[in-house]
């Protein structure tokens, strides 16, 4: 018989819940390995992404399993398969927006990594991507941060 150790803290890997079969199993691993009070960082895809939207209408509904993912999430759809769980959501954020989509999909402008790299022309970019994220502009990645729900919250644990 295993012995299971309990965490303060996880951070699940990202982008890895969309592509198991049954998320609700492993968020209910996930719960159970968190101690009372326990934090989850989880990152994963989301609906709005450029690339999502662009290859759903070009390529069909499938081209996301031939990439891997078997979902992909709102901010309600995550939030709540977290609650049903047992998890208390206590801050969403989007990341990844447009231009980081875009970059990496398209070698062309990936060619120019020696300007890309430059700190100034890195921090200008990941400050207009972070903002265009934050605008709703086709975030590809949603960012949660849930807690465990207290014992003592009539929530058994």
């Amino acid at each position: 018989m295993g012995c299971i150790r309990t965490v303060r803290f996880i951070f699940y890997a990202a982008m890895s819940l969309s592509n198991v079969p049954r998320d609700d199993l492993i968020l209910r691993k996930l719960f159970v390995s968190a101690k009372r009070d326990g934090t989850l960082l989880l990152i994963t895809p989301t609906i709005y992404s450029s690339s999502y939207q662009l290859n759903k209408h070009l390529k069909g509904p499938t081209h996301d399993q031939e990439v891997g993912h078997l979902r992909r999430y709102s901010r309600t759809s995550i939030c709540s398969a977290l609650e049903a769980t047992g998890f208390t959501v206590k801050k969403v954020v989007y990341l990844d927006s447009i231009l980081r989509d875009w970059y990496i999909l398209h070698k062309q402008l990936r060619r120019g990594n020696s300007i890309w790299s430059l700190p100034l022309v890195r921090k200008a970019f990941n400050s207009c991507d972070n903002l265009l994220a934050n605008l709703f502009l086709f975030p590809s990645a949603i960012c949660i941060h849930a807690k465990k729900k207290r014992a003592d919250s009539g929530q058994n644990v």
